[in-house]
């Protein structure tokens, strides 16, 4: 189980992590203030990280299930410090660069900022984007 979740953590890093995405999010996007992308990075393996643990017991995730946790992550690290219009911008790339796979179904004005990943096993929508 650990060998496979690690295979599939360290894919999505190169999924989502590749040197050109990150210099799109510095040439595309103002942080609201300085901050060097390793924080960024710490911060969303760290939020990732916390996720993960969380998880119930003997409770599986699915490949989809780490992809949205980790857009989520990303979105609350990469993405936490933008102006607003800089979060839309991200909201757009982020769902391009997913092909809209395990992206949050939403409408304007809604963004993946409106959005959680249900991670309670009690729910009916365990595993899938809610609003807040």
């Amino acid at each position: 189980e650990n060998k496979k979740e690690e295979e599939i953590i360290r894919n999505l890093c190169e999924k989502y992590l590749d040197i050109d995405k990150l210099n799109w999010i510095k040439r595309s996007c103002q942080n609201m203030m300085p901050v060097m992308r390793v924080h960024m990075i710490t911060n969303l393996l760290g939020l990732l990280k916390g996720m993960l643990m969380a998880k119930a017991g003997e409770t599986s995730y699915d490949e989809d299930m780490y992809e949205r946790l980790f857009l989520y992550a990303f979105t609350w690290s990469l993405g936490a410090l933008l102006e607003t219009s800089d979060r839309l911008r991200l909201h757009e790339q982020l769902k391009k660069w997913s092909e809209g796979k395990n992206f949050p179904e939403c409408e304007s004005p809604a963004t993946i900022y409106d959005y959680y990943v249900e991670q309670s096993t009690d729910s009916k929508d365990f595993g899938f984007w809610c609003p807040w």
